[in-house]
């Protein structure tokens, strides 16, 4: 269905086009003077087009999307804790270009990018780890000055998912509570009546959970502390305090 949807917008990009292109190389032939500000409208109109297409595919490619996964009884839930371009993540361009070639390899039920390089993998997840700890350092400076601070050891990937069913098309680092990945192996609760995001979701985050399982794999993922402090920490205590382990999740792995 996705190759239907690339080849139709394809077809009609170039339907759009050709028309101009016959119209701007007739008057290139008659007045050659014309070559540079032409190639100028040609370029700028190819970009247009090219936006205009990855608009209508709903595809961001220059964002990244920090996703927090978590369970609120049998329900998954994801939130965005942040979203920012490429290149406040990955500062050096090369490895922005990195980032792209790994997620372009990615396919349906194999989202989570992959670098040849043992090396190049661990600098980008750890640009990632660098991201989110300058959203969550309050709570470990809040630590070292004796205050009340919630903390827990989080696990991420960073994915590139092509489920036709998602509204909007981007990298995203998938964020989720280090027991939590672990318990996804447990036994299967109902989970009928989630939708179609939640399915997809859980999808990738079983990935994740095998990967993370095996030794050698588990390097493609991130590890990483993170916390609250203050009220939101007094405040998150009693709910520590109720569910001091998370239940069993579903195990949808496709």
């Amino acid at each position: 269905m996705a190759g239907r949807v690339c080849r139709g917008d394809a077809v009609e990009t170039a339907s759009q086009l050709w028309p101009w292109l016959v119209t701007v190389w007739d008057a290139l032939l008659k007045h050659p003077w014309l070559w540079t500000p032409a190639s100028l409208a040609i370029f700028s109109g190819l970009a247009w087009l090219g936006h205009r297409r990855l608009y209508r595919r709903r595809t961001f490619p220059d964002l990244v999307n920090f996703s927090l996964n978590y369970f609120e009884g049998n329900q998954l839930v994801f939130r965005t804790l942040d979203e920012t371009s490429l290149t406040e993540v990955w500062r050096n361009p090369h490895i922005v270009g990195l980032v792209k070639k790994a997620k372009r390899k990615t396919a349906l039920f194999n989202p989570i990018l992959r670098l040849n390089r043992a090396a190049d993998m661990e600098l980008i997840n750890q640009a990632v780890v660098n991201r989110l700890s300058s959203l969550f350092g309050a709570a470990f400076l809040a630590k070292s000055l004796g205050r009340e601070a919630a903390t827990a050891t989080y696990v991420f990937a960073i994915t590139y998912e092509r489920f036709p069913r998602m509204a909007t098309h981007k990298l995203r680092v998938l964020i989720i509570r280090e027991d939590e990945l672990v318990r996804l192996a447990g036994p299967q609760v109902d989970g009928s009546f989630w939708g179609p995001k939640e399915t997809d979701r859980m999808s990738t985050l079983e990935t994740m959970r095998r990967m993370y399982a095996d030794p050698t794999t588990s390097g493609l993922l991130g590890k990483m502390e993170l916390g609250v402090s203050g009220l939101a920490a007094a405040r998150m205590a009693p709910l520590a305090q109720a569910r001091p382990t998370p239940p069993n999740y579903p195990s949808l792995g496709r």
